[in-house]
């Protein structure tokens, strides 16, 4: 038997060692740590059903609050990487062809425009951009994206503007000065009535953070402290990875949009192509629209060797629980008796962790004096869906397009597109009911989840003297961020 430490990827070990804050991704790993992976994966994936009704069997408070019609809904299946890649791409495909018939209905970037107004929240109170960045992504979890945003804006204010608040208890103290549990106390929703705070400082949008309002605050308030970098998972370091990375109206902020475009010139031309071969005729010479490459990153990320981490077919996903029931292939609208089988089941029952054991990474008291962090059962799951996503947006690319689809892109879109998947059919029920939808989840569906917002298109380049040279890569990879800046910034 081979040693592990022998074994162990380099990935792996700077893992362990604290050098990354990204768990490796599938393709840096140790092949035993990648059949490990994947075969858990698989087996937290599938026999759904089979699976939450020996939960019920088992007095499992989730599975037995679930009516039969509801579990009924369910599909027992084989799901490993390749087949929850394959999901992903068919409602990726589905989106497409939305897409193409609505013009404008659906606008990529909602990470460059992310990260534009947290930009705009740091520079308003003169804070540094990845630490509100951080701060915003520490609070992801079970969160809305519109409400981490909104948290981490009144948390900016209250660090830059030493923001009092006063509490009918604690009488008026400097947030920045009280105790982390203070802060939780005093901005928790049941001491909503007993605390205030100055005119104009949003103490309610402070509160909107959640459970992970207290890392967001101190990310900001304490210079030594970091509530990303303490997180044993893979989403919430990927997504804040992807928000950095995602420089607004750079060159690659185009190149990003211009991916999509070149998808939908693509379906369209196979689709022609197709309908005249399906009527007998000689298809005319078509091929897809050729775009100017004035950024030079066209071709980025085209070969399966290139590791860009945005734009290459190894790059960056954000795996959740929505990406989860994307992946499961479960139904994704609402059943009579309640909300998604596929979100409900996928994220609230044990069956989505994968199993570690046997992998070369780290033990936990190796990582833990070496300053790192052990595989976590989580992080091995996200690990296996961002894989998931990278294999779906292989196989959803049209074969005629100039570029690949960026996995960010492919988890971008099909997460905005089932949700609202989930939304409509919610209506739908409502409305054979005769009834009318539950506005405060309906708007949550269509609400801070990847809107096409304007904010979020980047800028098309009309300068006649714009010139690319302009830009550089810089990889420093110091477990922080791999960045692409403008020279001299």
């Amino acid at each position: 038997m081979a040693n592990p430490e022998e074994e162990r990827s380099q990935a792996e070990l700077d893992y362990g060692q604290g050098l990354r804050r990204i768990p490796p991704m599938l393709h840096e790993m140790s092949e035993t740590s990648r059949n490990v992976i994947t075969s858990g994966y698989r087996d937290t994936m599938s026999n759904w059903k089979s699976k939450t009704l020996e939960a019920r069997a088992k007095g499992n408070k989730g599975a037995v609050d679930l009516p039969d019609e509801y579990i009924d809904t369910l599909e027992d299946s084989d799901v490993g990487i390749e087949e929850a890649g394959q999901n992903v791409a068919d409602l990726w495909s589905e989106m497409l062809d939305q897409s193409i018939a609505q013009p404008g209905s659906v606008v990529p970037g909602w990470y460059f425009g992310h990260r534009r107004r947290l930009n705009d929240v740091a520079g308003t109170h003169n804070l540094e951009q990845f630490d509100v960045i951080d701060s915003a992504a520490s609070m992801s979890p079970t969160n809305a994206p519109d409400n981490e945003f909104r948290a981490v804006s009144a948390m900016a204010d209250a660090v830059a503007n030493k923001r009092m608040v006063t509490h009918s208890d604690l009488g008026t103290r400097r947030l920045s000065s009280m105790s982390p549990q203070e802060v939780d106390y005093v901005t928790s929703a049941s001491q909503g009535d007993k605390v205030s705070g100055a005119k104009g400082f949003d103490l309610r949008g402070f509160r909107s953070g959640g459970t992970g309002k207290v890392g967001g605050w101190r990310t900001l308030n304490e210079p030594d402290y970091n509530a990303v970098d303490e997180m044993e998972s893979t989403k919430v370091p990927v997504y804040a990875e992807v928000i950095r990375l995602s420089v607004p109206d750079s060159p690659l902020h185009h190149e990003y949009e211009d991916r999509l475009y070149d998808q939908q010139a693509a379906r369209r031309v196979r689709e022609a192509i197709e309908a005249d071969q399906s009527m007998g005729v000689e298809s005319p010479l078509r091929a897809v629209p050729h775009r100017i490459d004035l950024t030079g990153l066209k071709g980025v990320g085209t070969a399966h060797s290139f590791d860009h981490p945005i734009l290459g077919t190894e790059g960056f996903g954000v795996p959740d629980t929505w990406m989860n029931a994307i992946e499961s292939g479960q139904q994704l609208e609402d059943v009579e008796s309640g909300p998604s089988p596929a979100k409900k089941i996928g994220s609230e029952t044990s069956q989505t962790t994968v199993g570690i054991k046997g992998t070369t990474f780290m033990s936990p008291a190796e990582a833990y004096a070496a300053g790192g962090k052990p595989l976590s059962s989580a992080a091995a799951h996200g690990i296996a869906s961002i894989a998931a996503m990278q294999h779906g947006a292989r196989i959803a690319r049209e074969p005629l397009s100039e570029t690949n689809i960026p996995p960010v892109m492919n988890q971008e879109m099909t997460w905005k597109f089932g949700r609202n998947k989930v939304a409509n059919s919610m209506e739908r029920l409502a409305e054979e009911a005769g009834e009318k939808p539950q506005s405060t989840r309906l708007r949550a569906l269509r609400k801070g989840q990847l809107l096409e917002e304007s904010q979020f298109k980047g800028y098309q380049f009309d300068d006649p003297d714009f010139d690319p040279s302009e830009w550089d890569y810089v990889d420093p990879f110091d477990g922080a961020s791999v960045r692409i800046i403008r020279n001299g910034d």
